[in-house]
């Protein structure tokens, strides 16, 4: 049984401006670099090998010229397989938490963010059957519903087909700003989009209160009013740039997005970018401090600009976390 009350986030701004966002910094000048380094090593190794496949530097030692053109081969491969397997291929990650504000059976909420959706396919296909297989209690959204260019009724077909398995509450994210308009998207779908704002619903017997924050709207999840003793609540913000301050939220637990886990992540490195504040270290996973819990999720879709979609060693995911008593 599910019951929504009423909601109220008494003095907070109900918009977000281009000009709290372009404030947080995530292009960070570092990141941005070591992006371009990667790439410009990869162009460099390809015009190497396709100038020794093609008869060039013959003089050089054999020994070299296997080298780079073995490494040529392997970072090709990688890329086939970024591309067209793992960047295609969902997982399902789970995390197990416990609290005393869970009254009834274990807690079941599932964690969908950044589908990026530009037309239907696949992947989307199989967020909906892992909802529907892993029955959550509540969906939980943190941005980032839309891609350049896309299809708005295949964005709405997935929003409408999560709020058909649980009640979805979902914020926005730093690309939900652009036509067509997010708000937009939720109208006719069942689920529910929190700006600066909460929700109290009771799902498997337990009172939750889940508040979406607008990115760049930090003072507004610092100073938001706090949970009834006996209320989980969650808070739903695409960034994970307040990580390092969590125990100062007046929350339980903060689900956020944004950084895709890195979305390419190269071994004994891991990722080269997070594009948030706090860097690769906050860019995926389970924080904990002061008994309050952050999940970062890798999320589902990709940042392709109109390139290819890669992913590497950071599989698109959807998170189911289980609050038992």
């Amino acid at each position: 049984m599910m019951r929504i009350g009423p909601s109220s986030l008494q003095g907070l701004p109900k918009e977000s401006g281009l000009a709290s966002r372009r404030l947080l910094g995530h292009y960070k000048a570092l990141e941005l670099t070591m992006v371009g380094l990667v790439v410009l090593g990869v162009l460099v190794l390809f015009a190497a090998s396709a100038g020794l496949l093609l008869g060039l530097g013959g003089k050089l030692p054999f020994s070299f010229r296997a080298a780079i053109l073995s490494a040529g081969a392997v970072t090709a491969l990688c890329m086939l397989y970024a591309g067209l397997i793992e960047s295609r291929t969902l997982t399902v990650r789970s995390v197990g938490l416990t609290s005393p504000k869970v009254t009834g059976k274990a807690l079941r909420l599932l964690h969908v963010s950044d589908p990026h959706v530009g037309r239907w396919g696949k992947l989307h296909e199989s967020v909906v059957s892992a909802a529907r297989e892993l029955k959550p209690d509540i969906i939980l959204m943190t941005g980032d519903y839309t891609d350049v260019p896309c299809r708005p009724e295949d964005v709405r077909r997935l929003i409408a087909a999560l709020a058909a398995v649980a009640p979805t509450l979902c914020c926005r994210g730093n690309g939900d700003y652009r036509p067509p308009p997010v708000s937009k998207l939720f109208e006719g779908t069942g689920a529910t989009l929190l700006i600066n704002d909460f929700r109290e619903l009771t799902a498997a017997g337990t009172r939750v209160r889940v508040t979406g924050i607008e990115p760049g709207h930090e003072e507004a999840a610092l100073s938001a009013p706090k949970a009834g003793p006996g209320t989980l609540s969650v808070c739903l913000y695409h960034y994970p740039d307040l990580v390092p301050r969590l125990s100062e939220l007046p929350f339980d637990l903060m689900l956020c997005g944004h950084t895709h886990g890195g979305q390419v992540r190269l071994p004994l490195i891991g990722a080269v970018a997070s594009l948030s504040r706090v860097g690769p270290r906050c860019c995926r996973g389970l924080f904990s401090a002061g008994g309050k819990h952050a999940f970062v999720t890798q999320g589902v879709g990709t940042e392709s600009y109109g390139v290819a979609s890669l992913r590497f060693l950071c599989p698109p995911e959807v998170v189911l976390i289980e609050y038992r008593p």
